[in-house]
């Protein structure tokens, strides 16, 4: 009976080791994408990276050379990238011109580059800078956090799937893994959202007129007004 208990408490902590290294794993990327945004003061590479492969993978759920024509969504894609982007790209114009679907893409992107690049020499570069990096850290930071929450959920609704003849660590394992991956897609796309809707203004201080930043993000969603979860 004493080597039965020791036996189980032994395959207890062995598993409950295995939930950690999953953990330890994705925090491990987390810290080390953190410790690359702040060990810079330059993001604007990066940040242009991001946003021409989140704006990538937007236009090809909507317009794509494997489907017709017929079949695109261009008003769709056209909606989307105003609102959410505050990009106002005349998409349909370059479809009926008969413009190769790359080089719509193209004059897409340059849609979301150009306002970007007017807002930086309206407050300067290294105002933007700043507020480039302070915008990225902050979405890396809010839905990690979000993430911790939800993998603690995902811990405990595994360990059910036993009585199904699942194995709750590999499990585990399988699902968490698809939750990092769109982790990581959604603090992409969140930076690229807070960056592009951003809005610049001129105000007159005191000394006179001088350019001042005005940063107004979008609204947030019903999601994103929910208070934020303590850090782990």
């Amino acid at each position: 009976a004493q080597k039965k208990v020791e036996g189980m408490h032994y395959d207890a902590r062995k598993h409950l080791l295995e939930f950690d290294d999953v953990a330890n794993d994705q925090r491990e990327v987390i810290y080390q994408l953190r410790d690359e945004l702040t060990g810079t003061e330059d993001v604007k590479d990066r940040f242009i990276v991001i946003r021409e492969d989140v704006i990538s993978d937007l236009f090809a759920e909507y317009i794509s050379p494997q489907v017709l024509e017929e079949d695109w969504d261009v008003k769709g894609l056209h909606n989307i990238l105003k609102t959410e982007y505050a990009a106002d790209v005349p998409i349909q114009k370059c479809v009926d011109e008969g413009l190769e679907v790359d080089e719509i893409l193209r004059i897409v992107l340059s849609g979301l580059a150009l306002p970007h690049d007017a807002k930086e020499e309206a407050v300067g570069s290294e105002t933007m800078r700043t507020f480039e990096k302070a915008v990225m850290l902050r979405a890396l930071d809010y839905h990690w956090k979000e993430h911790l929450a939800l993998m603690d959920h995902l811990r405990q609704s595994v360990n059910l799937r036993g009585y199904a003849q699942k194995s709750p660590i590999q499990e585990y394992k399988r699902e968490s893994f698809t939750v990092f991956t769109l982790l990581l897609e959604a603090i992409n796309v969140e930076m690229v959202k807070a960056l592009c809707s951003v809005s610049i203004e001129q105000k007159q201080s005191s000394t006179g007129d001088v350019p001042v930043e005005k940063t107004q993000t979008r609204q947030p969603s019903p999601q994103q007004m929910k208070p934020n979860p303590s850090p782990s």
